[in-house]
């Protein structure tokens, strides 16, 4: 019975999220192939921007890699302070 309940649950929602009209699916592929062609035209410009300046690409990658290195070293740091009980905690007594 609960499976029924849950599959007819999951149905529903799928069924909140198709299109009410059979042109909107076309549409909405329209829209993804205009969205992936320029997704490869910026990437296609990114990389030619890239070729004629290598030194702005290399300085932003770097910053890129040190900034990663920060997120990761205070993500590292939230992480090990959420493990740790807290001693004033009524919880762990």
């Amino acid at each position: 019975m609960g499976f029924l309940l849950k599959a007819g649950f999951w149905f529903g929602v799928v069924l909140l999220f198709l299109p009410k009209h059979p042109g909107a699916l076309q549409t909405q592929r329209d829209a993804a192939q205009v969205s992936a062609q320029s997704l490869i035209d910026v990437a296609e410009q990114a990389a030619q921007f890239c070729k004629d300046q290598p030194s702005i690409c290399n300085a932003a990658s770097e910053t890129s890699k040190l900034a990663t290195s920060y997120l990761n070293t205070a993500a590292d740091e939230l992480n090990s302070k959420a493990l740790k009980p807290n001693p004033n905690s009524r919880h762990h007594q």
